[in-house]
């Protein structure tokens, strides 16, 4: 009998081997996607910690189901943190428009440098349905080193993609973060124009 149970033992181990192997987690990043023409800029912008919604706020990515349920995704998953994800990813995307621009993130600004202007980032919703549509909605402001909150600004945008994948998904993302840069950049230059 014993001898059964570790032949049984042999013959099972490389079937959940395999199994477990088949499981195979996905990574995501975000990429920077600028559409605006580069426009000079010379002064040093922080974008503030990122607030984003508590359900996005996870390592797993979320997608909507219908109008009540959800799908946490425990194979696909954000390779940093969401909130640090979508600041990298606005400071590059404002880079790349405001062309002299140095945009930092938090815990980059050395010492005690004082930024020009701080870009503080409410996403109210960030989410999207595999197949439909992804949706932002965000209140932002810009915050002048001397003047305090001298602009604030809403961005509401839908982003629709038929495909059914995760890449089509962070694309979307990608397509609306880029959105609303150019309306912080848009926000940012009439602070500057005499």
């Amino acid at each position: 009998m014993k001898k059964k149970r570790i032949l049984l033992f042999f013959v099972l181990l490389p079937l959940l081997i395999g199994g477990c192997a088949s499981h195979k987690s996905n990574f995501y990043i975000l990429s920077p996607v600028t559409q605006m023409t580069p426009r000079e800029f010379n002064h040093t912008i922080l974008i503030a910690p990122v607030s984003i919604p508590s359900m996005a706020d996870r390592s797993q990515l979320v997608t909507r189901l219908d109008e009540n349920r959800v799908r946490i995704d425990d194979l696909n998953l954000w390779a940093t943190p969401l909130k640090a994800e979508i600041a990298r990813i606005m400071a590059e995307n404002l880079m790349a428009t405001l062309n002299l621009a140095r945009v930092v993130t938090p815990g980059i600004l050395p010492g005690n440098e004082e930024p020009y202007y701080r870009i503080h980032i409410n996403l109210i919703r960030f989410e999207a349905a595999l197949g439909g549509k992804a949706t932002l909605d965000a209140l932002w402001s810009i915050q002048h080193s001397e003047k305090g909150f001298i602009h604030s600004g809403k961005t509401t945008m839908e982003e629709f993609f038929t495909d059914t994948n995760y890449e089509a998904l962070i694309s979307a993302y990608n397509r609306l973060l880029a959105r609303l840069s150019e309306d912080i950049t848009q926000g940012l230059l009439a602070e500057e124009t005499p």
